[in-house]
């Protein structure tokens, strides 16, 4: 390890061992912030794994393992690691690294740890567009984010929820409608994993100062946009509040 890379290993760890007070501070939003999961930095194709120590109550480096494919500077995942016994781990790349918005994508990562740990795996297992075989699927989907009907019917059922119109519900319908039965688990499924994260982690944001994340709100249309609606959405189902039974939750949003 040359001169240059462990200097970027003692920054790492610091900014690491600073996960343990983030968490804290999060706890308010929601206890699944009480749980220490696994955190992989991904540097120079390697991962950089750290896990939280009792005795020490903090993340410590425990390993290095060679990255599965090239992750950029800027990654922020959660999957298991094989060459750590299948551990569901937040993957995060090193942009921002100990800033606020840093460790608001580390927390944002442990919802997924949270929801895999739970009942992801359950709840996926039965949609029809699930493939076991390929772990990118639901980043690789073919959705059909160009079709005329799908961008108009979302752009006014997000513009409805935006505006918190009474009516949303109704516009959520006739985006479903527009699309064939695997494209509607796609969009609903999303909408639970990843809408439900952005919606903790703009929770997160707001604790913080930081400007809210509202990617994909508006066209071109993509996988994040189902982040969007997908967190508007619940909060408009919720009256606000934070759902906390994701089982519930999922069964809400395919009706």
């Amino acid at each position: 390890m040359d001169e240059g890379t462990a200097a970027s290993f003692d920054a790492i760890t610091a900014a690491v061992e600073g996960i343990t007070a983030a968490q804290h501070a999060a706890e308010p939003v929601h206890p699944l912030f009480r749980t220490r999961y696994p955190v992989a930095v991904a540097i120079e194709g390697q991962l950089l794994i750290f896990e939280h120590n009792e005795k020490a109550q903090s993340y410590k480096f425990v390993t290095t393992t060679a990255a599965p494919i090239p992750l950029p500077a800027n990654v922020a995942a959660a999957f298991s690691l094989e060459a750590y016994g299948g551990r569901i781990a937040c993957v995060v790349g090193t942009e921002g690294l100990g800033s606020r918005g840093w460790y608001v994508k580390v927390l944002h990562e442990f919802v997924h740890c949270y929801q895999f740990e739970t009942c992801e795996p359950e709840l996926k297992r039965p949609l029809t567009i699930n493939r076991a075989d390929d772990p990118m699927w639901e980043i690789a989907y073919p959705f059909p984010y160009n079709q005329l009907s799908f961008v108009q019917s979302f752009k006014e059922y997000v513009g409805a929820l935006s505006e918190r119109n009474d009516n949303a519900p109704a516009y959520r319908q006739r985006v479903l409608a527009v699309l064939a039965h695997p494209d509607r688990e796609y969009m609903i499924w999303q909408e639970w994993k990843e809408g439900y994260a952005r919606l903790v982690e703009n929770r997160l944001r707001r604790l913080w100062n930081l400007a809210e994340n509202h990617a994909g709100a508006a066209p071109p249309f993509s996988r994040v946009s189902f982040y969007e609606s997908g967190s508007l959405y619940i909060a408009y189902q919720n009256g606000g509040d934070l759902p906390r039974d994701l089982v519930a939750l999922f069964e809400s949003l395919k009706h």
